[in-house]
């Protein structure tokens, strides 16, 4: 039998269940007990949570792999204190239907990828597409829902005009589809005419504004009425407080959920107005204003979000800095940090931070129990709060770089349970489960 015992001192191990100086026992990958009386714990941290869960993650590999791979991309994740990912569906080859899927998941297996790995398929405004992507989600369990990008983004799956969109919630409506759809939400209609300079990189935040990502939330909240859509609707990387507005406002008919990203949370379009560093933030949809970042810090304070996203992308330093200029910003190994940052920064209750980084993307998902309780898996998130400078030197990501470079966050990732092993831990001290 293998035995683990993490002592936490402090243990949020459900909603309104905090343990401190509590001690857990983990026999044969299982939670066994939670108990006071513990010693010589294998592991010890300040905080102990259920594992982490990034619903939106883009693990590249394939033709991107100079980009990152989903070895990579997973060492990145546990870096992060993550320990799922789901990846997104516009690799290269994009991710389209059953053979696509098949062929990813053996991707992932041979990769050995050190995380709990599900993925998503792409839409495009093809019904007979649509009804096989849909096939796919009932057919594998590893298929966490499907994609729509209403709006031009990184690759070739938009479906930017509104009238293909309504087809696609008509098709799934058809095919009885209950599961999740997730969309990035750009109105191309609503972009600027302005041009865009390499010179001026905030220029990019003008020609996207936010009246873009307004108008496409209610467009799809209105087609999804329309069609009579059944499944859970959640929009992606909401950047500004009305489209969070707009999607609590939905008709009651509708099961809708939103996610945020740190970078949305933590800058502001003015950081791109520094020459040395302007275009490394270039992303979709773009950076906000400062007093747009509050209203959407205000908005996660209050539980309008329903969880943190990573919206992993990366792309290396040269495809930022030259053509083409590649919007994307790499987030999974500085996870844990803004997480830590949350609890101290924000002031966001550890009870919260649970519901944001794993327990309402496991309701949404429909995924095993992660709560810190005897007979579930132990799946679960160390964090040290100790302040951790980004270096990078110290990144996993294939791509090799940070939007955070050089600034201090209050708290990291200790190490990452999965299954119960522990898999990586920040100084570098390698432990494994005893044998007994």
């Amino acid at each position: 039998m293998s035995m683990l015992v993490v002592y936490g001192k402090t243990v949020v191990a459900a909603p309104g269940k905090v343990f401190s100086n509590a001690f857990i026992e983990i026999h044969n990958g299982r939670i066994y007990r939670i108990t006071y009386f513990g010693k010589e714990p294998d592991i010890e941290a300040d905080i102990v949570m259920p594992g982490f869960i990034d619903p939106h993650a883009h693990c590249r590999d394939w033709k991107q792999s100079r980009k990152e791979t989903l070895k990579s991309a997973g060492e990145a994740a546990v870096h992060g204190g993550i320990t799922q990912v789901h990846d997104m569906p516009n690799t290269v080859p994009p991710i389209m239907g059953e053979d696509d899927v098949k062929r990813r998941l053996e991707a992932a297996e041979r990769s050995r990828i050190p995380v709990r790995y599900m993925l998503y398929v792409g839409l495009s405004s093809g019904r007979s597409q649509v009804r096989e992507a849909a096939d796919c989600v009932l057919k594998y369990p590893q298929v966490a829902g499907l994609k729509l990008y209403a709006g031009e983004s990184v690759g070739g799956l938009a479906v930017a005009d509104p009238v293909k969109q309504l087809e696609v919630y008509r098709a799934l409506a058809s095919s009885k589809y209950h599961g999740v759809l997730l969309v990035h939400c750009e109105k191309v209609s609503e972009f600027s005419d302005g041009i865009w300079s390499v010179n001026n990189p905030q220029t990019w935040c003008d020609i996207r504004p936010p009246k873009a990502e307004i108008e496409s939330v209610r467009d799809q909240l209105g087609f999804a009425v329309k069609a009579g859509f059944k499944g859970r609707l959640h929009f992606c990387h909401v950047t500004v407080p009305e489209s969070v507005e707009l999607i609590r406002a939905a008709p009651k008919t509708l099961r809708v959920s939103c996610g945020v990203t740190p970078h949305h949370l933590l800058l502001s379009s003015e950081i791109m107005k520094r020459k040395s560093r302007g275009l490394y933030y270039k992303v979709n949809p773009p950076l906000r204003t400062e007093q747009a970042v509050l209203g959407l810090v205000r908005k996660l304070l209050t539980g309008s979000i329903d969880w943190i996203e990573t919206d992993h992308a990366p792309h290396t330093i040269n495809e930022k800095l030259s053509a083409p200029f590649a919007s994307g910003l790499p987030e999974l190994d500085t996870f844990s940090n803004f997480i830590a940052a949350l609890g101290r920064h924000y002031g966001v209750p550890w009870d919260d931070v649970l519901k944001l980084t794993s327990l309402n993307a496991v309701k949404a998902f429909g995924l095993p129990s992660r709560e810190i309780k005897p007979g579930n898996a132990a799946n679960m998130t160390l964090i040290d709060m100790n302040p951790e400078t980004i270096e990078r030197e110290d990144l996993k990501t294939n791509c090799g770089w940070s939007p955070y470079e050089g600034m201090t966050f209050p708290g990291r990732c200790r190490a990452v349970i999965i299954d119960g092993e522990p898999l990586v831990l920040k100084d570098g001290v390698s432990i494994r489960s005893r044998r007994q």
